[in-house]
């Protein structure tokens, strides 16, 4: 078993998996699940979601706020790249004055997921 801390970890895992070595990391922190291959979200006992730290993401939503001068709407599809291109080419940023985005991320994916 080996403990790491800060930039370290980072250096140490990504030597390893060059060597094509397999990792087992408990942690968390989602800023280092991310950095997987492969991601095991569990709960008491229960496995909650099992894939890609991208395919985990499309578990969430992309919002997309425009306000023009008739007022402010907002938008929302899943996470998914394939949904979101859809979603974009079919707004009219025409006379948009302010334009915002928000998704979520594997935090507030986590949460939602541990909600049940």
């Amino acid at each position: 078993m080996v403990f790491l801390w800060g930039n370290e970890k980072e250096g140490f895992l990504a030597r390893l998996k060059s060597e094509g070595k397999t990792i087992f990391v408990s942690s968390h922190l989602m800023e280092e699940a991310q950095m997987c291959d492969r991601l095991a979200i569990l709960y008491r006992g229960k496995l909650l979601a099992y894939d890609t730290p991208r395919n985990i993401l499309t578990f969430g939503k992309f919002r997309i706020k425009i306000k023009t001068s008739e007022g402010e709407k907002t938008f929302e599809t899943t996470n998914s790249p394939d949904k979101i291109a859809e979603m974009l080419k079919n707004l009219n940023f025409k006379n948009a004055q302010y334009v915002d985005f928000d998704y979520d991320n594997l935090d507030s994916i986590l949460l939602e997921l541990l909600k049940g």
